[in-house]
């Protein structure tokens, strides 16, 4: 193989574009996400977690579709997703919705919307737990006909979300939701092998794409960051915060390295709030 040289290596780097953080705080900050990136979105749905997805893939349609009402500087406009895909788990399509239109203002609602697609797993991944008979008669969405009997297993559960993703990756933005309910998966038939298996082959599989992953884990940050082997199975973490102090209760959130491609010389903590149009930021810095 022919070794690397200075100029074959800086139009390596070079090529790698960068995707907004739909924040003008962050992206005067960074210049955006690299391309082709995997993201975990670590926090408690309160702390704005939810909130920032669904607000961040508005503004990157906004960004793509309509660039005259985006909020900020586009400096890669060619590697800007094209539609959205959300695998959702544990939530209905209609309830999905409706919390996007609960967060987002009506145009960046409608403009998300658009170009949405959502992919719905929340039956079968129900079919899967250890649900009472009658519970899981009710709570089903709709009756199937050809219903997979009990065989279904979480290995052709992931086999199939893999294909899915691999279907819509190229070019395009993906939330997956979440990454919550398939650890709590674990507490039955699901390995914990298994799951970190399908996040190395996400991560491997996004740089391939040149768009971006964003996974949601409803967990507490300071366990996910004790967590060296979760912590690091994507290429970077966003980190969020909720901080109730007698009637006020204070969103933050934090950057994670990126592999030093965010690296900055101090770590800066962010104070968030959602508003009537969605997710925004502040670049308060407290550290």
């Amino acid at each position: 193989m022919p070794e690397e040289t200075p100029i074959g290596a800086k139009r390596a780097s070079r090529s790698i574009g960068r995707i907004p953080f739909g924040s003008p705080t962050l992206d005067g900050r960074f210049k955006g996400i690299p391309a082709g990136s995997s993201v975990l979105l670590v926090g408690a749905p309160d702390a704005g977690t939810d909130a920032y997805a669904h607000t961040h893939a508005a503004s990157l349609m906004t960004a793509r579709y309509y660039p005259g009402l985006y909020d900020g500087r586009i400096l890669y406009p060619d590697i800007l997703p094209d539609e959205v895909h959300y695998v959702t788990l544990d939530r209905s399509r209609n309830h999905l919705l409706h919390q996007m239109d609960a967060v987002l203002g009506a145009r960046r609602f409608n403009t998300l919307t658009e170009h949405l697609h959502v992919k719905d797993f929340s039956d079968r991944f129900l079919d899967l737990a250890p649900i009472p008979t009658t519970l899981r008669q009710a709570g089903r969405k709709e009756e199937r006909s050809g219903d997979r009997d009990g065989s279904d297993t979480f290995d052709e559960f992931l086999a199939d979300i893999s294909d899915y993703l691999v279907s819509v990756g190229d070019g395009n933005m993906i939330v997956f939701d979440s990454l919550t309910a398939l650890h709590g998966a674990t507490a039955y038939d699901l390995s914990m092998a298994d799951v970190r298996g399908f996040l190395s082959g996400l991560r491997s599989a996004a740089e391939s794409w040149d768009g971006l992953v964003s996974m949601l884990h409803h967990a507490r940050p300071d366990t996910v960051r004790a967590d060296e082997i979760v912590n690091t199975a994507l290429h970077g973490c966003l980190y969020f915060y909720t901080n109730d102090s007698g009637t006020n209760a204070q969103k933050t959130m934090r950057i994670g390295e990126f592999g030093g491609a965010l690296s900055g010389r101090r770590q800066v903590v962010y104070d968030t709030k959602v508003t009537d149009t969605g997710f925004s930021i502040s670049s308060n810095r407290r550290v």
